[in-house]
Order: C-alpha cells, then sequence, then structure tokens
C-alpha cells in the first residue's frame, strides 16, 4: 500500500500528521537508509522500511484513551524543563505504544484530555474545519455581568479573531452560583482564559467536562480509561 510518508508516520503514532512533517523537513526520518525531507514521497507500508532516531517504525494497533488531567500536568509528551506531564499519569499502560495528548490544556487546567498513538484523529479533533465542540465550567473570580455574557454570546474579538461560543451556561445547579458553562470548537492556546482576561475577570478554575458529546462521566481526576467504538462516535456525534 502506497502511502505520504508523513501519514504513515501519524499512523504509526510517531506524531500527529503536521508535527511528522516538520520532523521530515528536519531531516529526522529515514527511508531505507536515506534521510528524507521530500513532503510528498510515498512508501510502500510493506517493503519499505522508515526510521526514526535509528529506529524502524512499524504501524501500531490503534489506542484511543481519556484522561482526566488534574491542574499542574503539561499536555505534552516530554518537556525541557523536566515539569510534570500527563504522559506520567499513564505510565506503564502498553509501553511498546508511543502514545501523545490530542490538544491542549494549559498547566493550571483540568479536566478531559485524549491521548492516542493515532495522528489522523488527532487532526480530526483539533483542527477548526472539523468543528469538534469542546465544553467546559469556568470559574471566575466573581459573577459576570449580564453585558459581559451578551458580548460573549455575540463573539469577542481576540488576537484579530472571534471567539465563537456554541453555548453558554449561567447560575447552574452547581455549589458555586458562579460557575459558567462555556462550548466552543475551537483551540487557541489559552483561549478562554484570554477571554475573560480581556473582560476584566480572572479565571479561578477551569475544567474540560466534555469533547463534542463524550463526557468525563465518573471518571475520577488523574485516571483514565480505554476508548471503545461507542466512546469515538460519542466524540463525533454532532459531525455525523
Amino acid at each position: 500500500m502506497l502511502i505520504r510518508i508523513s501519514r504513515f508516520l501519524s499512523n504509526a503514532g510517531i506524531a500527529s500528521r503536521r508535527k511528522s512533517e516538520s520532523l521530515i523537513l528536519q531531516g529526522k526520518i529515514s527511508l531505507n537508509g536515506n534521510i528524507v525531507k521530500d513532503l510528498s514521497t510515498k512508501i510502500d507500508t510493506l517493503t519499505d522500511e522508515v526510521r526514526f532516531l535509528d529506529k524502524k517504525i512499524t504501524i501500531q494497533e490503534k489506542i484511543y484513551l481519556a484522561l482526566n488531567k488534574p491542574a499542574g500536568y503539561l499536555c505534552t509528551v516530554k518537556d525541557d524543563f523536566k515539569r510534570a506531564t500527563v504522559m506520567e499519569l499513564v505510565k506503564g499502560f502498553k509501553d511498546n505504544i508511543r502514545l501523545f495528548p490530542v490538544g491542549r490544556l494549559d498547566f493550571d487546567s483540568r479536566g478531559l484530555i485524549l491521548l492516542t498513538n493515532d495522528g489522523d484523529f488527532a487532526l480530526k479533533i483539533t483542527h477548526p474545519r472539523y468543528m469538534i465542540h469542546k465544553s467546559y465550567e469556568i470559574l471566575p473570580d466573581r459573577p459576570v455581568e449580564t453585558e459581559d455574557l451578551n458580548k460573549i454570546k455575540e463573539g469577542v474579538e481576540l488576537e484579530g479573531r472571534k471567539v465563537i461560543v456554541s453555548e453558554l451556561k449561567t447560575n447552574t445547579l452547581k455549589a458555586d452560583k458562579n460557575i459558567i458553562e462555556i462550548t466552543i470548537h475551537e483551540g487557541r492556546k489559552r483561549v478562554i482564559r484570554k477571554l475573560f482576561d480581556f473582560l476584566g475577570y480572572k479565571v479561578m478554575d477551569l475544567k474540560r467536562t466534555k469533547i463534542g458529546e463524550l463526557s468525563l462521566s465518573n471518571l475520577k481526576e488523574g485516571r483514565f480509561r480505554i476508548l471503545d467504538s461507542d466512546d469515538i462516535n460519542k466524540i463525533f456525534k454532532k459531525n455525523i
């Protein structure tokens, strides 16, 4: 089967398609003993040998995990400053399979994050064109004024682009009535914190509760579970 080398790397769980292309351009990928930097290169998955950091790459079984991330962990495979990453929370789970976190959930935030070795799946979750909605619970430092809530609903422009909110709920049946539930489909870095900061509020707590229609449910903080086909369908439910 002939496929582009970046897709092969993505399917093998090395990285997302975009990051795989970066690895190729950096000269870190070899094909049959020769460094390859042409992104259009196609390989035969049955006969060609692809290596990354001098290790032979093979297609692995596809793994999908849901993790309830506590605050204080980075959503990255490795940190140069040796800070804690979400990989420590899945340590020991199929060590022979190279997993990576899907998308962003910043260091101080908590809640639902996905991990996988499927680059195509990761792209569909993170790229704006697929419109995968993510839902959050936000605790601001004070009640949000009605005028500001209306601004959020209409779309606040940040960094030259509007933040489009799909759903916004206030005064929910939570212990703290300041909690706001918000659903967006974009993944700009710290976009929700920046949104509230722009309006004059500090986010005291931010928790992602859903990706698509997949929720944390009863998953305890710091724990993970394997997703099945029904779970995957819930993620893409609104987009089918």
